[in-house]
């Protein structure tokens, strides 16, 4: 892959990890993520990427039933949790949680389009960041495809630890 490529994959991803992507951005970084053409470095990202084409795929008969906001906050808590407890699986929990919310204090004022305040989503976002975290350190043996299946579940569960706005 080209270096001016590579660059703006660079600045997608930090955008994707700030929570600022478009979900145009966002299937273009799944695309290169399924590509092949991955550099070692962000290799990690690969399973975590993959895994929300497949969910995307899978419960693609199911977003009919479903509101559409009800599956894009599942497929983030799902992001969210798969994210942190990843980088807990790799860099520890402490460099975890400071990757994980060093942008949440931005632009935390005024209200989302959804009505809820900034202040509310960061809110959640840190609390879903932690549980992410604690199942990634509680389950630091298992292979990605185990996490994946081990957060699905969770997310899934009627008492799960993750939190919504829009129940």
């Amino acid at each position: 892959m080209e270096k001016g490529n590579l660059h703006r994959m660079e600045e997608l991803l930090e955008r994707y990890f700030e929570g600022e992507t478009s979900a145009a951005e966002e299937k273009q970084i799944r695309a290169f993520f399924a590509s092949g053409q991955v550099p070692e470095h962000w290799a990690v990202y690969i399973p975590l990427f993959a895994y929300f084409d497949e969910e995307i795929e899978r419960n693609a008969t199911e977003q009919n039933e479903k509101p559409d906001w009800e599956m894009e906050v599942m497929l983030f808590g799902m992001e969210c949790g798969m994210q942190n407890a990843e980088m807990t699986m790799v860099i520890g929990e402490e460099k975890a949680k400071l990757f994980a919310t060093a942008h949440e204090d931005k632009g935390v004022t005024g209200n989302e389009s959804d009505g809820y305040s900034k202040v509310a989503h960061r809110d959640m976002d840190i609390h879903n960041n932690e549980v992410g975290r604690n199942i990634g350190q509680n389950n630091i043996a298992v292979s990605e495809n185990e996490m994946t299946d081990i957060i699905y579940q969770e997310i899934q569960s009627p008492m799960t630890r993750f939190i919504w706005l829009h129940e």
